[in-house]
């Protein structure tokens, strides 16, 4: 079984962007990682947050579900 509602959040407080995507369906039969594929999956969402001084958190969410956010600094990276 598949996700049965996602959430999306964004929110800045003039010094970061926040971005939350929540899957709340009943992931206890899924695995963390997905099928194998071309792209990078959380290891290059994370990669690239980093570039860009900011952070990012993934993992399963209480109850059911999982949850990536990530925190974006605003302004100049240099």
């Amino acid at each position: 079984m598949g996700p049965t509602r996602v959430e999306v959040g964004i929110r800045h407080d003039g010094e970061a962007l926040e971005v939350r995507v929540t899957d709340r369906g009943p992931c206890a039969d899924h695995p963390v990682a997905g099928p194998p594929g071309d792209g990078r999956g959380i290891h290059g969402m994370r990669e690239r947050c980093e570039l860009l001084g900011g952070r990012l958190e993934a993992g399963p969410v209480e109850g059911a579900g999982f949850e990536v956010r990530a925190v974006l600094p605003l302004g100049v990276v240099g």
